[in-house]
Protein backbone atom coordinates (compact mmCIF):
# COMPACT_ATOMS: atom_id res chain seq x y z
CA UNK A 1 0.00 0.00 0.00
CA UNK A 2 1.12 3.94 -0.86
CA UNK A 3 0.81 6.64 1.84
CA UNK A 4 -2.81 6.63 1.98
CA UNK A 5 -4.59 5.82 -1.28
CA UNK A 6 -1.87 7.00 -3.66
CA UNK A 7 0.99 4.45 -4.46
CA UNK A 8 4.06 6.32 -5.10
CA UNK A 9 6.70 5.40 -8.44
CA UNK A 10 10.03 6.56 -8.94
CA UNK A 11 11.29 5.15 -12.33
CA UNK A 12 14.47 6.42 -13.17
CA UNK A 13 16.37 5.55 -16.33
CA UNK A 14 19.92 6.10 -17.13
CA UNK A 15 21.07 7.42 -20.45
CA UNK A 16 23.22 5.09 -22.10
CA UNK A 17 26.15 7.75 -23.59
CA UNK A 18 24.36 10.81 -23.63
CA UNK A 19 21.00 12.79 -23.84
CA UNK A 20 21.03 12.84 -27.59
CA UNK A 21 18.62 11.47 -30.01
CA UNK A 22 19.22 7.74 -30.70
CA UNK A 23 20.78 6.99 -27.08
CA UNK A 24 19.45 3.61 -26.14
CA UNK A 25 18.55 5.07 -22.39
CA UNK A 26 16.77 7.98 -24.11
CA UNK A 27 14.65 5.05 -26.77
CA UNK A 28 13.66 3.44 -23.19
CA UNK A 29 12.42 6.18 -21.42
CA UNK A 30 10.25 7.49 -24.37
CA UNK A 31 8.96 3.79 -25.40
CA UNK A 32 8.39 2.98 -21.78
CA UNK A 33 5.81 6.65 -21.63
CA UNK A 34 3.98 5.42 -24.61
CA UNK A 35 3.76 1.89 -22.93
CA UNK A 36 2.02 3.21 -19.93
CA UNK A 37 -0.13 5.98 -22.15
CA UNK A 38 -1.20 2.97 -24.01
CA UNK A 39 -2.16 0.75 -20.76
CA UNK A 40 -4.25 3.66 -19.33
CA UNK A 41 -2.23 5.78 -17.36
CA UNK A 42 -2.87 9.62 -17.65
CA UNK A 43 -0.08 12.06 -18.30
CA UNK A 44 0.05 15.39 -16.05
CA UNK A 45 3.90 16.13 -17.08
CA UNK A 46 5.16 15.68 -20.05
CA UNK A 47 8.86 17.40 -20.63
CA UNK A 48 12.02 15.94 -22.33
CA UNK A 49 13.57 14.79 -19.39
CA UNK A 50 10.67 14.76 -16.97
CA UNK A 51 7.54 12.99 -17.03
CA UNK A 52 4.40 12.41 -14.67
CA UNK A 53 1.71 10.18 -15.20
CA UNK A 54 -1.41 9.18 -13.01
CA UNK A 55 -3.93 5.87 -12.62
CA UNK A 56 -6.57 5.47 -10.45
CA UNK A 57 -8.71 2.41 -9.70
CA UNK A 58 -11.58 2.89 -7.94
CA UNK A 59 -10.24 4.95 -4.38
CA UNK A 60 -6.56 3.98 -4.77
CA UNK A 61 -4.34 6.03 -7.29
CA UNK A 62 -0.73 5.78 -8.28
CA UNK A 63 1.31 8.36 -9.18
CA UNK A 64 4.76 7.88 -11.15
CA UNK A 65 7.63 9.99 -11.73
CA UNK A 66 9.77 9.45 -14.60
CA UNK A 67 13.38 10.71 -14.62
CA UNK A 68 16.11 10.48 -17.71
CA UNK A 69 19.23 11.07 -15.87
CA UNK A 70 23.20 10.53 -16.37
CA UNK A 71 23.65 7.33 -13.78
CA UNK A 72 27.07 8.79 -13.05
CA UNK A 73 25.72 12.48 -12.18
CA UNK A 74 25.22 13.79 -8.49
CA UNK A 75 21.59 14.60 -10.09
CA UNK A 76 20.82 10.93 -10.46
CA UNK A 77 22.52 10.44 -6.48
CA UNK A 78 20.04 12.71 -5.00
CA UNK A 79 17.22 11.70 -7.04
CA UNK A 80 17.77 7.93 -6.55
CA UNK A 81 18.38 8.53 -2.67
CA UNK A 82 15.26 10.70 -2.53
CA UNK A 83 12.75 8.01 -3.96
CA UNK A 84 14.63 5.30 -2.20
CA UNK A 85 13.44 6.85 1.10
CA UNK A 86 9.78 8.03 -0.48
CA UNK A 87 8.91 5.64 -2.88
CA UNK A 88 6.54 2.75 -2.12
CA UNK A 89 8.59 1.51 -5.57
CA UNK A 90 11.96 2.27 -7.15
CA UNK A 91 12.86 1.36 -10.49
CA UNK A 92 16.19 1.80 -12.13
CA UNK A 93 16.62 0.94 -15.68
CA UNK A 94 20.10 1.53 -17.20
CA UNK A 95 23.64 0.25 -16.96
CA UNK A 96 24.63 -1.54 -13.61
CA UNK A 97 27.98 0.42 -13.19
CA UNK A 98 29.85 -2.65 -12.16
CA UNK A 99 27.74 -1.61 -8.97
CA UNK A 100 28.67 1.77 -8.56
CA UNK A 101 25.70 3.38 -9.43
CA UNK A 102 23.41 2.60 -6.77
CA UNK A 103 25.83 1.43 -3.93
CA UNK A 104 24.57 2.49 -0.76
CA UNK A 105 28.62 3.78 -0.29
CA UNK A 106 28.25 5.88 -3.76
CA UNK A 107 25.16 7.27 -2.79
CA UNK A 108 26.92 8.83 0.34
CA UNK A 109 29.51 9.99 -0.93
CA UNK A 110 27.83 11.75 -3.61
CA UNK A 111 24.76 13.04 -1.20
CA UNK A 112 26.87 13.58 1.94
CA UNK A 113 25.09 11.63 4.22
CA UNK A 114 24.55 8.02 4.49
CA UNK A 115 21.68 6.16 2.87
CA UNK A 116 18.83 5.12 5.27
CA UNK A 117 15.65 3.56 4.41
CA UNK A 118 12.32 3.30 6.61
CA UNK A 119 12.29 0.44 7.71
CA UNK A 120 8.43 0.15 8.47
CA UNK A 121 7.47 1.14 4.64
CA UNK A 122 6.80 -2.06 2.22
CA UNK A 123 8.87 -1.52 -0.76
CA UNK A 124 9.81 -2.72 -4.00
CA UNK A 125 12.99 -2.23 -5.18
CA UNK A 126 13.76 -2.77 -9.56
CA UNK A 127 17.20 -3.05 -10.99
CA UNK A 128 16.64 -3.42 -14.29
CA UNK A 129 20.74 -3.44 -15.59
CA UNK A 130 23.57 -6.26 -16.40
CA UNK A 131 23.77 -8.50 -13.45
CA UNK A 132 22.10 -6.46 -10.95
CA UNK A 133 21.84 -9.12 -8.35
CA UNK A 134 25.37 -9.04 -7.41
CA UNK A 135 25.27 -5.95 -7.32
CA UNK A 136 22.24 -4.75 -5.88
CA UNK A 137 20.54 -6.97 -3.24
CA UNK A 138 22.02 -7.91 0.20
CA UNK A 139 23.16 -4.14 0.96
CA UNK A 140 19.73 -2.89 0.84
CA UNK A 141 18.45 -5.88 2.75
CA UNK A 142 20.77 -4.58 5.43
CA UNK A 143 19.81 -1.27 5.25
CA UNK A 144 16.05 -2.23 6.14
CA UNK A 145 17.03 -4.92 8.76
CA UNK A 146 15.43 -4.16 12.66
CA UNK A 147 14.45 -5.76 15.59
CA UNK A 148 11.39 -7.31 14.14
CA UNK A 149 13.01 -8.01 10.39
CA UNK A 150 16.43 -9.37 11.21
CA UNK A 151 17.00 -10.16 7.68
CA UNK A 152 15.55 -6.62 6.46
CA UNK A 153 13.09 -8.60 3.80
CA UNK A 154 9.92 -8.52 5.51
CA UNK A 155 9.50 -4.89 4.11
CA UNK A 156 11.65 -4.90 1.26
CA UNK A 157 11.29 -7.02 -2.04
CA UNK A 158 13.94 -7.09 -4.58
CA UNK A 159 13.47 -7.45 -8.50
CA UNK A 160 17.21 -8.54 -10.39
CA UNK A 161 18.78 -9.64 -13.42
CA UNK A 162 20.71 -12.73 -12.91
CA UNK A 163 22.69 -11.65 -16.45
CA UNK A 164 23.10 -8.88 -18.97
CA UNK A 165 19.71 -6.64 -19.46
CA UNK A 166 18.96 -5.71 -23.23
CA UNK A 167 18.16 -2.21 -23.82
CA UNK A 168 15.89 -3.07 -26.54
CA UNK A 169 13.45 -4.43 -24.72
CA UNK A 170 13.83 -2.82 -21.22
CA UNK A 171 10.95 -0.11 -21.63
CA UNK A 172 8.84 -2.99 -21.98
CA UNK A 173 10.04 -5.29 -19.14
CA UNK A 174 9.20 -1.87 -17.13
CA UNK A 175 6.12 -1.06 -18.79
CA UNK A 176 4.91 -5.04 -18.22
CA UNK A 177 6.00 -4.71 -14.72
CA UNK A 178 4.41 -1.78 -13.66
CA UNK A 179 1.23 -2.15 -15.23
CA UNK A 180 1.22 -5.62 -13.36
CA UNK A 181 1.32 -3.41 -9.53
CA UNK A 182 -0.09 -0.16 -9.96
CA UNK A 183 -3.26 -0.56 -12.08
CA UNK A 184 -5.41 -2.32 -8.99
CA UNK A 185 -4.48 -6.09 -10.07
CA UNK A 186 -2.89 -8.27 -7.16
CA UNK A 187 -1.52 -10.72 -9.01
CA UNK A 188 1.17 -13.63 -7.70
CA UNK A 189 5.43 -12.47 -7.99
CA UNK A 190 5.33 -15.66 -10.34
CA UNK A 191 3.01 -13.84 -12.51
CA UNK A 192 4.73 -11.04 -12.66
CA UNK A 193 7.93 -12.60 -12.97
CA UNK A 194 6.22 -14.71 -15.76
CA UNK A 195 4.87 -11.05 -17.20
CA UNK A 196 8.31 -10.18 -17.20
CA UNK A 197 9.93 -13.05 -18.61
CA UNK A 198 7.41 -12.70 -21.31
CA UNK A 199 8.19 -9.00 -22.15
CA UNK A 200 12.01 -10.14 -22.26
CA UNK A 201 11.54 -12.92 -24.68
CA UNK A 202 14.66 -14.42 -26.07
CA UNK A 203 16.84 -11.39 -24.61
CA UNK A 204 16.10 -12.91 -21.01
CA UNK A 205 18.22 -11.38 -18.42
CA UNK A 206 16.76 -14.12 -15.76
CA UNK A 207 14.75 -12.06 -14.29
CA UNK A 208 13.56 -12.92 -10.33
CA UNK A 209 12.62 -11.64 -7.10
CA UNK A 210 14.41 -11.51 -3.66
CA UNK A 211 13.20 -11.23 -0.45
CA UNK A 212 9.78 -12.37 -1.08
CA UNK A 213 9.95 -15.33 1.15
CA UNK A 214 8.27 -13.83 4.47
CA UNK A 215 5.53 -12.45 2.04
CA UNK A 216 1.62 -12.72 3.33
CA UNK A 217 0.59 -16.02 1.85
CA UNK A 218 -2.86 -14.13 0.77
CA UNK A 219 -4.00 -10.16 -0.10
Amino acid sequence: NGSGDILQVSYLVGVDENFQSGDLGKTTFKNAFAALQKAGFRVTVDEARRKQLTYSAGAKKTHIQMLLLAPDSAEFAAEAVKAMKTADIFLYDGHAGLGGYLSPERLADDTGRPLELPKSKYQIFVFQGCSTYAYYNTAFFTLKKSAGDPKGTKNLDIITTGIGAAFDVGAAVDAAFLTSVTMGQRPSWQTIIDRVHAAEGESTALTHVNGDEDNPRAP
